[in-house]
């Protein structure tokens, strides 16, 4: 017997019996809700009613007893006084009262028409409640005070008595059946929870047993295939499943398992030399980009190394030339000692602009080294990032020139210490510079500010031009390879995409870019402390 017909024969069983105990199980339910309903729609309304016919008469024996003779001296002044008076004890107590009582009356009529002595019961005393506090407020209203109105409160007190008694009466009555009624619907409960629990451990009985039967014959082969995935993926690709001849869904899983094995085995291969080859390629890319950074300083070495050698070497022809005069006057008697001196000192002017020269194009050297280190080694360490960024901007000098920019490096102090690679940190100032002087060619140059300020949760470098800005559509897309914007032929698409893997992966940092168009970019990077 094929699987699925087994799990549908026993699927249809297990759903034949939850249907069984569904349906006896919504029976008792219905029961209990019918109950339920009993109690939250006819007697709990029934109490709050008569609760709101307590409080109510209360309430008109409170404002009768508030209520005060009036005596101003102006009988038109205290007529309009004690009509207010009486319209406030009528809106606070009548009306109440009134409105109460008929929702009580409503509520035993539809579902307690046999009570109606308790109404009759009720309503006549609280008339009688009604018009003894009517008399004394018509009294009190016309000014009487004294015997007559201590007389009508006393009977006031008793009609208060009477009605009490009353709605005490209907409470207890209320009440009572309130009980009853909640021993009916806990045994009604009672009763559907010993028929539940009775449905549901036979269906949950009859479930294991069928459960235990048809995995049986699907457990062991599974078992065994799932031994042979979790070989597979442990890197054993030539695990292969042995079954014994079956017919069923598990022999053609376990055929279909092997096939797959042995094609997962052929493209791992195909997968890890596609993969060597990847990489190859992206350090390739690595290494190409790292050299168009070079490429781009090469015009500006030319020139920065030009000035200083022209300079030494006009300061060696004017000592040379000195030289020559002081040899010949030498044997020249009109030559005096302070014209020696005076030769002397300008030979020592020209040595020391020559050795200003020579000092200048020796530091450009060591910027250039620095610079350079990263291509040949990776190693981390604690350095200045102030000494780091400076070495990158001064042989960014001809660029930052050729653009009409100029580089302003705003360091809070004079050693920000950074754990990792020098030369990788002024590839990043290289790339984000350069990137900075193309984007504010186009509006004529203007100044690229940088800041390294050490915070308490790191350093935090920015680097921020007044360029065009980066629309908002390539927020998401330049810091992935490839992406660019220039024409063919005018950038790789990498310098962002290193940038991005060299702060977070080097020094494992983070890098934010904010942008408006026409008003600048500022690039954000977080280093954490080494």
């Amino acid at each position: 017997m094929r699987i699925r017909v087994r799990l549908l024969l026993g699927y249809l069983g297990l759903a034949l019996l939850v249907g069984v105990a569904g349906y006896v199980v919504a029976s008792v339910t219905k029961m209990v809700h019918g109950e339920f309903d009993a109690v939250a729609e006819e007697t709990i309304p029934v109490v709050l009613a008569l609760e709101e016919l307590r409080f109510a008469g209360l309430k008109i024996v409170s404002f009768t007893h508030e209520f005060g003779p009036i005596n101003s001296g102006s009988p038109a002044a205290d007529k309009e006084v004690r009509q207010d008076g009486l319209r406030r004890v009528a809106l606070s107590g009548m009306g109440p009262y009134e409105d109460a009582f008929q929702r009580y009356e409503a509520l035993l009529n539809r579902f307690f028409p046999d009570e109606k002595e308790l109404l009759e019961g009720i309503r006549s005393t609280g008339q009688g409640l009604q018009r003894t506090s009517a008399a004394i407020l018509e009294r009190k209203a016309q000014g009487a005070w004294g015997p007559e109105i201590l007389g009508l409160q006393e009977r006031l007190k008793e009609e208060e008595k009477a009605f009490m008694q009353a709605i005490d009466t209907a409470l207890a009555h209320e009440t009572g059946e309130l009980s009853e009624r909640k021993e009916s619907l806990e045994s009604t409960i009672a009763t559907a929870v010993n028929t539940s629990m009775v449905l549901n451990l036979f269906t949950v009985s009859v479930a294991i047993l069928g459960g235990l039967l048809i995995s049986r014959s699907i457990s062991i082969p599974i078992i065994r295939l799932k031994d042979a995935a979790l070989e597979i993926g442990k890197g054993k690709l030539d695990t292969r499943i042995a079954l014994r001849a079956r017919k069923d869904e598990v022999g053609v899983l376990a055929d279909a398992f092997n096939q797959m094995a042995g094609e997962i085995q052929g493209l791992v291969g195909s997968l890890e030399q596609a993969n060597r080859m990847l990489q190859e390629n992206h350090e390739r890319l690595l290494v190409t980009e790292k050299m168009a950074s070079l490429g781009r300083l090469t015009a500006g070495i030319a020139h920065e190394m030009s000035t200083p050698l022209a300079a030494v070497r006009a300061a060696l022809a004017e000592l040379s030339q000195l030289a020559n005069e002081y040899r010949t006057s030498i044997d020249d008697p009109e030559v005096t000692p302070d014209d020696h001196g005076e030769i002397a000192r300008e030979m020592q002017q020209s040595i020391q602009l020559a050795d200003h020269a020579a000092g200048r194009a020796a530091a450009f050297v060591r910027s250039i080294k620095f610079q350079t280190r990263d291509l040949a080694t990776q190693e981390r360490q604690r350095f200045n990032a102030v000494t780091a960024i400076q070495e990158a901007l001064l042989l960014l000098g001809y660029a930052l020139r050729k653009g009409g920019c100029t580089a302003v490096f705003e360091p809070a102090v004079d050693y920000v210490e950074l754990y990792g690679s020098p030369g990788r940190l002024a590839q990043v100032m290289t790339n984000l510079v350069t990137n900075a002087i193309e984007a504010s060619v186009a509006n004529g140059g203007g100044p690229i500010t940088v800041h390294l300020t050490p915070k308490s949760e790191g350093v935090e470098l920015q680097v921020s031009d007044q360029g065009g800005g980066i629309p908002p559509e390539h927020f998401t897309k330049i810091f992935e390879p490839m992406f660019t914007t220039k024409p063919f032929g005018q950038g790789t698409g990498l310098g962002l995409a290193i940038v991005h893997e060299i702060i977070t992966g080097d020094f494992g940092g983070t890098i934010e870019v904010a942008s408006l168009p026409d008003q600048g970019t500022t690039f954000t990077l977080h280093f954490p402390h080494p």
